[in-house]
């Protein structure tokens, strides 16, 4: 008898965890140098750095991650004469993390209304793994914003990417949410090591970001990109949209398959591709001088 109530109380303990989890939310933070954009469904923190007359640059990051993966490319891009808006997406880095919006369309009309209140009518969006497709998405949905569009890393459709076992254990129901809670470091920062290369070490502000995360913005965010390309792929929504698209992929991708990169061609015949050999998922944080110059040579 005693057993049945210890496993009880452990049951009724898990139960209450779960429901207190995945109710948890966060209100957006302002990072020094950052402001927060005020907007219906979730505040956006956003970093707007260079001259506001110069050519605007939008670079969306990818999942758990925020705008500091882009820490590497945007001084010399504001050097370079560019205007670099960096967003924390909805439910990643200082943005407000809700229960609900994270749906990649929601996401994309969330960034335009930003842009729109931050008074940039077009840009060149820059989408990383999970951002490319918001940038995808902008294309379709908002097609006056983007006046050109570079994806790295992110798939063109489905059966290119896998995340990696800890990851995908990390969404399961109850293991998931205790495995957000009590998670260390360590395993965080090993579950990030997918997103480069064998030779790139994870930055501590890396996992700091993934830690902040709420199990709803973990779960519901990871899930919304497939829910995104299952619906209609990136590539087909792109191609259709007619915006003139640079494609970066870095040869040794370990989540989403290098071979992606010529699928994108395929799928939009007049896309510029490059790939970085020696780069992971992540090339603008491991060949930051490489993809400076390319969005350089692109946005003129």
């Amino acid at each position: 008898m005693r057993r049945f109530i210890w496993l009880g109380a452990i049951a009724l303990a898990l139960f209450v965890h779960t429901v207190i989890t995945d109710r948890e939310t966060r209100d957006a933070e302002k990072r020094p140098g950052g402001q927060i954009v005020e907007l219906t469904g979730g505040d956006l923190h956003v970093k707007d750095e260079g001259d506001r007359d110069d050519p605007a640059v939008v670079l969306l990051h990818g999942y758990t991650a925020s705008e500091r993966w882009w820490d590497r490319v945007t001084p010399d891009l504001v050097r370079r004469g560019l205007r670099v808006i960096r967003f924390d997406l909805l439910g990643h880095g200082r943005s407000e993390m809700p229960r609900d919006g994270y749906a990649i369309e929601e996401q994309a009309r969330r960034v335009a209304d930003a842009l729109e209140k931050l008074r940039v009518r077009r840009a060149v969006v820059v989408g990383h793994s999970m951002g490319g497709n918001v940038a995808s998405a902008m294309t379709e949905l908002e097609p006056r914003v983007v006046r050109k569009l570079v994806i790295v890393g992110t798939p063109p459709r489905e059966g290119y990417a896998d995340l990696p076992l800890t990851a995908q254990i990390s969404g399961w129901p109850v293991v998931g949410e205790l495995a957000r809670r009590f998670a260390p470091d360590q395993v965080i920062a090993a579950g990030l090591d997918s997103a480069f290369a064998d030779d790139v070490d994870v930055p501590d502000a890396f996992v700091d970001d993934l830690d902040r995360m709420t199990f709803s913005a973990y779960d519901k965010a990871g899930s919304a990109s497939d829910d995104f390309q299952e619906e209609r792929p990136a590539s087909e929504r792109v191609r259709d949209a007619g915006v003139p698209l640079l494609v970066i992929f870095g040869s040794e991708d370990e989540i989403v398959e290098p071979r992606a990169a010529q699928a994108w061609r395929k799928d939009v015949p007049a896309a510029r591709v490059e790939m970085l050999r020696g780069a992971g998922h992540s090339p603008h944080w491991e060949r930051p001088r490489q993809v400076v110059q390319m969005l350089l040579d692109y946005t003129r």
